[in-house]
């Protein structure tokens, strides 16, 4: 690889749908290669134009900065964001790559939201849905202690997606499984709604607002 290199190969050639080296280099699982590759200026943030024939693993519109964040592999985001990768880089839809992270980053999702916020990441950026990251973290299998993190970052507790679900409407939601929580994940989540408060969320208004929403849901 670094003989090809040397000799002046092009880092970022692109073959069918937009696939690179260094897409190929990312999936090998081999992050010595992979950073070969990237300090050499392989761009990480070039988008597939399509599947490459194979619908259940690519998809149009990713990129290895947007599959590195939701990956299992830990160095390959870090040699990524260290190395050119958008923080802010969105999908085919639009949705930022700090959901993707939130939905999908396994078990280290906090010291990835941590990276992604280094280099640029706008904390408070809406999906394509209006909802923001820190109402993400908490619907999504109920991440408080993620949701923590984005506080403590200066999220915007806030933002309302469409101007109705905002971070207290999902954390009344999520009330109603406290009791079925883990002990960590139930202080967390009571730690946060202390907090939310503290910043001028209201628990009461968010439930009148449930109330009043579920009389507008039509019969089935």
């Amino acid at each position: 690889m670094q003989r090809l290199i040397d000799i002046g190969t092009d880092v970022n050639a692109k073959g069918r749908d937009n696939a690179t080296p260094l897409l190929w280099a990312y999936f090998d699982n081999e992050p010595e290669r992979f950073e070969m590759l990237l300090v050499a200026g392989a761009d990480p943030n070039v988008k597939l134009t399509g599947d490459l024939g194979i619908p259940s693993a690519f998809e149009q519109g990713e990129s290895v900065t947007w599959l590195s964040a939701k990956s299992e592999f830990q160095k390959q985001f870090n040699l990524v964001m260290s190395n050119g990768g958008d923080a802010n880089i969105t999908d085919r839809w639009g949705d930022p790559v700090i959901h993707e992270l939130i939905l999908f980053g396994g078990g280290n999702v906090k010291s990835r939201l941590l990276t992604l916020a280094e280099h640029g990441a706008d904390i408070d950026a809406v999906d394509t849905m209006g909802s923001s990251p820190l109402t993400h973290a908490i619907s999504a299998y109920g991440q408080y202690e993620v949701a923590h993190v984005l506080l403590d970052l200066d999220a915007d507790p806030r933002i309302r997606e469409k101007k109705s679900i905002g971070p207290m409407h999902s954390m009344v939601r999520a009330a109603e499984r406290r009791e079925y929580m883990p002990a960590t994940q139930k202080a967390a989540f009571d730690s946060l709604m202390k907090r939310l408060e503290d910043l001028g969320m209201s628990q009461e208004d968010a439930e009148a607002d449930w109330e009043r929403w579920s009389r507008r849901l039509p019969p089935f």
